[in-house]
């Protein structure tokens, strides 16, 4: 039987020092709930998980997406299309990674990061496929306001809720798929941070 591994890798950059660091991440219990959803694509519409968000509110969440046929994709197709599409009422979903000052030590039970200092959009995506590994590669970047050093990361999944469309909101949810202990890098203000996000299936 083949074994299936998805890693999740993060880069930050200052390009200005030439300096980068790479970090191994520790998917959270909401990131598998997620990762059912793309393995139960073509489910039933009434099908839903529950994750909880960033504030501690439990969200249940549609185990497909039904704007969408995914039966034609590819499993990382899947994924990349599950977080950074556009959902109703025209609100971007999608993922983008929060950065802390402060230590983090991430584990599997985590739905918040020790503190929010910067938020990097991911808006440039892309998908790799490998003879032996699929990748999906976002990253953005953001100015540093101040002086700060990174120490964690998170990666962060704004998503929809489940509704019925007799009752359905625009609001979204931050949920919280991916942390990180980065070694610490340091900013001064006005540095441009750089993050790339690759999410690896082989």
């Amino acid at each position: 039987m083949r074994r299936i591994e998805i890693r999740g890798l993060l880069t930050i950059e200052n390009r200005r020092l030439g300096r980068k660091v790479v970090s191994e991440g520790v998917f959270t219990r909401n990131s598998y709930k997620l990762l059912y959803q793309v393995f139960n694509a073509i489910a039933n519409e009434e099908d839903v998980v529950t994750v909880k968000d960033v504030m501690g509110n439990n969200v249940n969440i549609n185990a497909r997406l039904r704007v969408l046929d995914l039966s034609n994709y590819s499993f990382i197709t899947n994924i990349y299309h599950l977080l950074s599409s556009v959902g109703d009422c025209g609100i971007p979903t999608g993922l983008y990674v929060v950065l802390t000052t402060q230590d983090y030590t991430p584990t599997p039970n985590d739905y918040y990061l020790p503190s929010t200092d910067i938020f990097v959009s991911l808006t440039n995506r892309s998908v790799v496929e490998n003879p032996n590994n699929s990748i999906l590669v976002l990253s953005g970047s953001e100015i540093a306001p101040t002086e700060l050093t990174v120490k964690g990361a998170g990666v962060i999944a704004n998503i929809f809720p489940y509704q019925k469309l007799t009752s359905k909101t625009c609001t979204t949810h931050a949920v919280l798929i991916d942390g990180f202990a980065v070694t610490p890098i340091t900013f001064v203000t006005g540095d441009t941070i750089t993050v790339t996000y690759r999410l690896i299936l082989s």
